[in-house]
């Protein structure tokens, strides 16, 4: 008989604690808000967008619906400015996708 040592890996590697974050208190309501639509720039994410604004728009008058498209492609991460805008004047954020 023959005697064979077999040598495993573990598959599930050596990853590092993950940092758990709370999500963000909810609001109690839209009125007189600032909420930025994020337009990851998918296909046809503009338009989904552009129609929820429309949307709130008529819901929220008293509102401020902003636009705020990715400037590069939906894969490529923005820039600390970027976001550094939505998080300092963004009192709610909505992000779409498109296709």
């Amino acid at each position: 008989m023959n005697n064979y040592i077999y040598k495993c890996m573990d598959p599930r590697g050596d990853s590092p604690d993950i940092e758990l974050i709370p999500p963000v208190k909810r609001l109690d309501d839209l009125h007189n808000k600032t909420i930025y639509f994020i337009d990851i720039l998918k296909r046809n994410s503009d338009v989904l967008t552009k129609n929820m604004i429309a949307l709130f728009k008529k819901q929220y008058p008293q509102s401020n619906f902003i636009y705020y498209p990715k400037t590069c492609a939906y894969n490529k991460p923005e820039s600390n400015a970027w976001w550094n805008e939505i998080m300092e004047k963004a009192e709610a954020a909505v992000v779409s996708v498109g296709d």
